[in-house]
């Protein structure tokens, strides 16, 4: 947070707003240079500058002090929830580690799936990691693939499904709706990563009548992607796992509550202090509770019971992520960036809908190693059907509700790929458009890459 207010966004049409830095010491040297005399020069440097550099270093912290106490009085309400997520392989999670913990406790589970599970309970056999692009990943998801299956004796030629890991976006889903229920607002999930994460599903497997499927465990199996014509440089990853900056924890009240007046409910209020006021909380959805309030210090909630113990609650870890041996993976976050624009704008609720605005709300977000703004056009909405749009809106759960027949223009947003080695830069562009997505309800966003030309474009405006 130190001199976050300092900082400004640099962009060409605001140059006559922008507040340079301002160097004292190089401004006495030059004008010093101008007195001819020796001499004078020696007093003036002895005197006169120490005199003005005392004076003005006073000024400064004075302004200093005054611009951080008008920063500080645009307190931002979701700097606390900010989302980090990474991968690592399930041999390397870190069970010291305070930052991060699995998406899904399953995945740490060692459970062994017998062949009843596979054939008549349809559990998913293994998860998988496709490293690739979305546009691959198209040649890769509900795919039909051969290969084999081991059990203690034997082994046996199957066919096996490649079916998405929903349990990850079920856990997006739910964690959607904590933030509605606390009132804090929803900021964009980077799903990168869990896009990319699929089961394998038995699909056909030769028969064996003297096989006991309930007894059978199935102990590994083989697959052969080759025939899926994926990119030599997408790579087919195990072992993989998810991981979150969010905790579960479990609240108890701690003294004995009188109830009020009508006798209809109890005021608790939970001390936060023991798991750190640096952090975010979300409380469980609990039938218990009437209302509740999130303080800097506290929970306060009104509830139908006199006491409770183990009420879930979710912490979120509001600190630099460790990074622990095997933490190999970039971390994809979506914590904005501190400026004093985003500051004021949120707590006044003002949506400017210009190119800098927009420009601003994609440099607020972590993606400078990825891809870089690089202009916009507006186009009819005849033009929709001419880009490939692999994947959903990371916001898939709420896109549905509001445009049952969309025939808003499109805001086409370019970007520049700054690393093209990189096998989820489209994924980024696609994490920005779902954030600006939210707060645009005039324009069908899309984002695409600078190299890509549409033909015959029609420029307008932003309004």
């Amino acid at each position: 947070m130190k001199e976050e207010y300092r900082k400004h966004i640099k962009h060409p049409s605001f140059k006559s707003i922008i507040e340079y830095d301002f160097n004292f010491d190089e401004y006495m040297e030059k004008r010093l240079k101008d007195i001819k005399d020796i001499e004078e020069r020696k007093f003036a440097n002895k005197y006169v500058r120490d005199i003005f550099s005392k004076m003005v270093e006073v000024i400064e912290k004075k302004y200093e002090i005054l611009e951080k106490s008008v920063y500080d009085e645009f307190k931002l309400l979701d700097e606390k929830y900010g989302i980090n997520m990474t991968l690592t392989k399930k041999e390397d999670f870190s069970y010291t580690n305070d930052t991060l913990f699995p998406m899904c406790n399953e995945d740490l589970e060692e459970n062994k799936i017998t062949l009843n599970d596979a054939i008549n309970d349809k559990s998913y056999i293994k998860t998988v990691f496709f490293e690739g692009t979305e546009k691959d990943m198209q040649n890769f998801k509900n795919k039909i693939v051969e290969g084999k299956l081991y059990t203690e004796d034997k082994e046996y030629k199957c066919k096996f499904k490649i079916i998405r890991a929903k349990r990850y976006f079920e856990k997006i889903v739910n964690l959607y709706q904590l933030f509605n229920y606390n009132y804090v607002l929803w900021t964009t999930i980077n799903t990168a990563f869990i896009d990319r994460l699929y089961d394998i599903y038995l699909e056909e497997m030769e028969q064996d009548e003297d096989i006991d499927l309930e007894k059978t465990v199935i102990e590994n199996i083989d697959i052969n992607f080759n025939n899926l014509k994926l990119d030599t440089f997408t790579n087919i990853k195990e072992d993989l796992i998810p991981i979150w900056n969010i905790e579960e924890i479990k609240l108890n009240s701690l003294e004995f509550m009188k109830p009020f007046i009508d006798e209809k409910y109890y005021e608790h209020n939970i001390d936060l202090k023991e798991y750190g006021l640096e952090n975010g909380y979300l409380l469980g959805i609990n039938d218990d509770i009437f209302s509740l309030k999130l303080e800097e210090d506290k929970i306060i909630l009104k509830s139908s019971v006199e006491i409770f113990e183990n009420w879930i609650a979710y912490k979120i870890v509001n600190k630099e992520p460790i990074k622990s041996i095997g933490y190999d993976y970039d971390m994809l976050d979506n914590k904005k960036k501190e400026n004093f624009s985003r500051r004021y704008l949120s707590n006044n609720k003002i949506s400017l809908k210009t190119e800098f605005d927009y420009i601003r709300k994609i440099n607020e977000l972590s993606i400078e190693k990825y891809i870089k703004y690089a202009g916009y056009e507006i186009l009819s909405t005849d033009y929709a059907d001419k880009f490939e749009i692999y994947e959903n809106d990371m916001n898939f759960f709420e896109k549905e509700n509001l445009f049952a027949y969309d025939d808003r223009k499109i805001l086409l947003f370019k970007f520049k790929i700054l690393d093209e080695k990189c096998f989820f830069t489209d994924s980024i562009i696609r994490f920005v458009i779902s954030q600006i997505q939210l707060d645009e309800s005039d324009y069908m966003c899309i984002g695409v890459s600078s190299k890509y030309k549409v033909p015959k474009m029609i420029k307008e405006e932003i309004y």
